[in-house]
């Protein structure tokens, strides 16, 4: 609340998004990791539009955000993957994101986690490329909660970042070439060696737009 309040005072009238890390625990409270971004490899920094539309930082039951982003981000459209990742796209395209780099809330991580702490590894992503049919539906998710917003925000996002969205929402109707030349030029990238190998691995291995739309 202290930085909201500072961050409201600087930045008038401006949509604010705060949230914090979290630490990881089991179903006993026992804790598995003091930090969920570092647990997830999670840079939280890492606010360009470029990078949030492939890979989200915030989680939501840390989020603080002020009247403007609430106004701005709703109503949350059925194709955004999880509220969290639609508000934080919204406010770092209108808006200002801060981070408190400190745990506030125990992540309490179980069997039945809708979307669990996951220990990212080289070893994860290659897990993850077998299971290409998941993974492609995982994209295709992602490609479609950009097409939204971009038809949502298109007349508000300034040039650059309405060429980024586009050029994302688009990736797919490509060639593979085509779409590594745009992946490397837009830095559409999350953050960390394994995740952005698996990125580049994927645009080669699926085939094109209607391969993610039976998904």
């Amino acid at each position: 609340l202290k930085t909201m309040r500072e961050l409201e005072a600087k930045h008038k009238s401006t949509p604010i998004l705060v949230h914090t890390d979290l630490k990881v625990v089991d179903n006993r409270l026992n804790p598995l990791a003091e930090s969920f971004w570092k647990y997830q490899h999670i840079n939280p920094s890492r606010i360009a539009l470029n990078n949030l539309l492939i890979m989200n930082v915030a989680t939501g039951c840390t989020m603080m955000i002020n009247r403007q982003l609430k106004e701005l981000s709703a109503p949350i459209p059925q194709t955004a993957i999880i509220h969290d990742w639609w508000i934080t796209l919204v406010a770092a395209s209108f808006g200002k994101i801060e981070y408190i780099n400190s745990p506030t809330i125990l992540y309490r991580q179980h069997g039945e986690n809708d979307i669990g702490a996951i220990k990212y590894s080289l070893r994860y992503f290659m897990t993850r490329l077998g299971k290409l049919n998941e993974t492609t539906t995982l994209i295709a998710k992602i490609i479609h909660q950009a097409s939204t917003f971009y038809e949502i925000y298109k007349d508000k996002l300034n040039k650059a970042d309405k060429v980024i969205t586009c050029n994302f929402a688009t990736l797919f109707e490509r060639g593979r070439l085509s779409r590594l030349y745009t992946l490397l030029k837009f830095k559409y990238f999350g953050y960390g060696f394994a995740r952005n190998l698996g990125i580049i691995m994927l645009c080669f291995l699926i085939k094109d737009r209607k391969s993610l739309t039976k998904k």
